[in-house]
């Protein structure tokens, strides 16, 4: 049976739900209605999908991609019990309830607990009321790794938590070349994308892919996918194509492929009416014109 659960204005300034989409936030809530008291839910998609978006166009798939969001960031964690996987939100610990009953094997009972997960101490605590909301230890302390799905089995850890300008629990100053790189792919509709999805991490990891490497890339694949939103993966070989060496002197101009490709390099694509000799003299000009304005050449 559905609980009743609360929810204090803090949890949508903290960091965590802040690097999850809008959607994901919502799921997240929704499934403290359907957790138990010791909040866990059974890990299946298709279920949550029938009890929180029961008449949205949104299939098991994209709830599952939700939940990866919600994994990546700590918020919940998969834990196997009785042969059975289920999913713990990770800071139940802060939501007080009276006369608990609990439906599904305890979190606490698992044969390894992660090693940390949750919001980290400087997010606002919710205190009564709250789920969700929280930092879980183990006998051994914080872990240093994250894994998206991490489970009780075979162990799950997690990374330091850190404000995304603030320090870490070692007094360190974290990096946040990704937590740049995610909120400029989300204003150009790259969803879902967090800080710590694998793509995003991947991309702030490498320095030869700046924000206009990445912008070219979206703008790139908006000419295939013109409305909607675009996934990481989608997105990920043509960032990988914009990175490739670029060819000396005019060989790209021997072949139709090499043409499109250094359209594609430029943010260029072929007109309705347009041949390939007048899309090449077009790149041409194109890039002649960004050295004398002294921007890179192509």
């Amino acid at each position: 049976m559905a609980r009743i659960r609360t929810i204090k204005p803090e949890f949508w300034t903290s960091e965590q739900i802040m690097e999850c989409s809008p959607l994901a936030r919502l799921l997240f809530i929704g499934m403290w209605n359907f957790c138990d008291d010791d909040g866990n839910h059974p890990a299946s998609a298709k279920r949550l999908k029938a009890q929180i978006f029961p008449s949205d166009d949104i299939a098991s798939t994209d709830v599952q991609v939700l939940l990866d969001e919600l994994s990546s960031n700590s918020l919940i964690v998969l834990y196997t019990a009785l042969g059975n996987d289920y999913w713990h939100v990770t800071g139940w610990v802060h939501q007080k309830i009276d006369k608990p009953t609990y439906k599904y094997p305890r979190f606490s009972d698992a044969l390894v607990k992660p090693a940390s997960g949750g919001l980290d101490d400087s997010s606002p605590p919710e205190g009564k009321g709250m789920e969700g909301i929280g930092k879980g230890k183990d006998g051994e302390g914080n872990g240093k790794e994250r894994s998206s799905h991490a489970s009780t089995s075979v162990g799950a850890s997690a990374t330091e938590k850190t404000d995304d300008d603030g320090q870490n629990q070692n007094g360190e100053k974290p990096k946040s070349r990704n937590v740049a790189v995610a909120i400029l792919l989300r204003s150009l509709d790259v969803k879902p994308m967090t800080s710590m999805h694998p793509n995003c991490i991947e991309w702030a990891e490498n320095p030869r892919i700046t924000d206009e490497v990445l912008t070219a890339a979206v703008e790139t694949a908006r000419q295939y996918k013109p409305t909607g939103d675009i996934h990481p993966n989608y997105l990920a070989p043509i960032v990988t194509e914009l990175l490739q060496p670029k060819r000396d002197d005019n060989s790209w101009k021997r072949s139709n492929e090499g043409i499109e490709r250094k359209g594609r390099e430029l943010g260029l694509f072929a007109t309705r009416n347009e041949d390939y000799k007048g899309f090449a003299d077009r790149i041409s000009k194109e890039i002649d014109k960004r050295k004398r304005d002294g921007g890179a050449p192509a």
